[in-house]
């Protein structure tokens, strides 16, 4: 939510409610710098800070901690500064669990690694097996190694003191092509890997994202007369209408 690259856009409206319902609660003077951080108030924020530069090129803690060195007169907003830089240095998993849900962790989650669907099937049978692993992620083993050597330094996550085993950088992939490929609902999928439907719902754009800017996907341009001429043969031999391709079985 306090992302200044993604501005909020890859948190659900509950997940925002929960975390502000949290911040009205325990620390009402910071829903301003908040709600300023959302309109990007210049009274709060240099407007520097928010050029496209600034936001690609620098880490969220990064950001935060120089609003922080230029905020020497506003103490509310030095202390949220800190607390952002907190969230982003700890596990921010335990963290979310922690401070904006009252209860301890599913006992369902914390048998991740010894119940879940990628320790018990896609380790022990899928990776040996490039005929089931295809069938299961739509793609070969080979395919998907070559992937992951794009991407791992993108979605790798640090152990820390409150979790020494974080979710691996092999098991994010699986998790977002098996979303992918079947299309299930993130709380399907929380069942079968043992990782909240919640945390899943950050884990798969993270993936994604990483797969866009490592692994750019070229396309031919394409007339529309070349579009209606494919969308006339769908109609002619399925039978359906306004579809101007599939991409594995799935209609676009």
């Amino acid at each position: 939510m306090m992302c200044p690259k993604f501005m909020g856009k890859r948190l659900s409206s509950e997940q925002e409610d929960i975390a502000e319902e949290w911040v009205q609660a325990n620390h009402p003077e910071w829903l301003v710098l908040i709600m300023g951080f959302k309109l990007q108030d210049t009274s709060l924020f240099s407007k520097s800070m928010f050029s496209p530069e600034v936001k690609e090129k620098l880490a969220m803690s990064q950001w935060w901690q120089l609003v922080e060195k230029r905020s020497t007169k506003n103490e509310d907003l030095r202390s949220f500064c800190q607390f952002i830089v907190k969230l982003e240095e700890d596990d921010a998993e335990l963290i979310y669990r922690k401070l904006f849900t009252n209860r301890e962790e599913d006992c369902m989650f914390q048998r991740r690694r010894v119940e879940g669907a990628f320790e018990n099937l896609v380790k022990r049978h899928l990776f040996g097996n490039d005929t089931k692993f295809k069938e299961y992620f739509r793609l070969s083993i080979n395919l998907f190694q070559q992937v992951l050597a794009l991407i791992e330094g993108d979605v790798a996550a640090r152990p820390c003191n409150r979790r020494r085993q974080p979710i691996s950088v092999e098991e994010k992939p699986c998790l977002s092509l098996r979303y992918l490929a079947t299309g299930e609902s993130f709380r399907s999928l929380a069942f079968q890997y043992r990782i909240s439907h919640s945390w899943i719902g950050q884990l798969i754009p993270e993936v994604l994202d990483a797969i866009i800017k490592n692994l750019p996907i070229y396309l031919p341009a394409l007339t529309t007369i070349a579009f209606e001429a494919i969308e006339s043969s769908f109609h002619e031999l399925w039978g359906i209408p306004n579809c101007c391709g599939a991409i594995d079985g799935k209609h676009v």
